[in-house]
């Protein structure tokens, strides 16, 4: 690596280091969960362009925190698209985010354009396999899985 790729890696995680502690991360109450949304997942981008391991730790612990029916797709679209070590637990959460809220994330926009181009896209095709997965092994576990029908919340 040269010099100039390691000064700027070291003048980003500066950046993002002073932009984080000013923005007091750690301890932001729920109630600015839309104003900070946006940036979570430009920084855990960045965090994971320039390898910051800290901030990439910190960015993917408070997206696994807030996640709901709303943006489980995106941010399990965003797990799978960094492919590193940490968006593993990310991964995880949203998977059971969206057993939990089933039919709320069927109903949202990016559920819909998710199906929509699983034909077509090959990460598309990977995330929806991994929803289908994750929705049959619950099914599976559905104590009147052979008597009755058995929607993914009910288990």
């Amino acid at each position: 690596m040269s010099w100039f790729a390691l000064d700027l890696r070291q003048c980003a995680t500066n950046i993002i280091h002073t932009n984080v502690t000013s923005m007091k991360w750690h301890t932001c109450p729920r109630s600015n969960n839309e104003r900070i949304a946006p940036m979570l997942a430009d920084l855990l981008a960045t965090a994971h362009r320039y390898q910051v391991k800290g901030l990439l730790h910190v960015c993917t612990q408070r997206m696994a925190d807030t996640l709901n029916a709303d943006n489980c797709v995106a941010r399990l679209t965003l797990a799978d698209t960094l492919e590193i070590g940490l968006p593993t637990q990310l991964r995880t959460r949203a998977l059971q985010v969206i057993l939990e809220h089933y039919t709320e994330v069927c109903a949202t926009w990016q559920f819909k354009q998710l199906s929509q181009n699983a034909t077509q896209d090959e990460q598309a095709s990977r995330i929806f396999a991994q929803i289908n997965e994750a929705v049959a092994q619950k099914l599976n576990r559905c104590p009147y899985f052979w008597t009755q029908p058995c929607s993914p919340t009910a288990a």
